[in-house]
């Protein structure tokens, strides 16, 4: 409300491959839960030449959300996988000798 929209629009035109996108927001920072913030983000996603962004945008996750990809992330690291074979496979052969020297007594 402060500048001019024009001024925008200016400063864009000088940089080069830039576009000007306009956002519907009357924020100065864009809250998570704004339409304007998917929009900011393919924005600079586009000018950089990356992918649009699929899914959550960065900090509209909820906690569940991350919790889940989180453990899924864990699920599929195979060195965690293989302490906790390790880890099982160790407490079975403790379990196994405290009964083999219960039932020998």
């Amino acid at each position: 409300m402060r500048v001019p929209f024009s001024e925008g629009q200016l400063i864009a035109a000088g940089i080069a491959g830039a576009k000007f996108v306009s956002l519907e927001t009357r924020n100065h920072l864009i809250l998570p839960n704004e339409p304007a913030n998917r929009r900011f983000f393919e924005a600079v996603a586009a000018f950089l030449g990356d992918p649009p962004i699929r899914g959550a945008l960065p900090g509209t996750a909820t906690f569940k959300e991350r919790v889940q990809r989180s453990v899924i992330a864990i699920e599929r690291n195979w060195l965690i996988k293989t302490i906790a074979i390790v880890a099982g496979l160790a407490a079975a052969a403790v379990s196994f000798v405290q009964l083999f020297r219960l039932l020998g007594n």
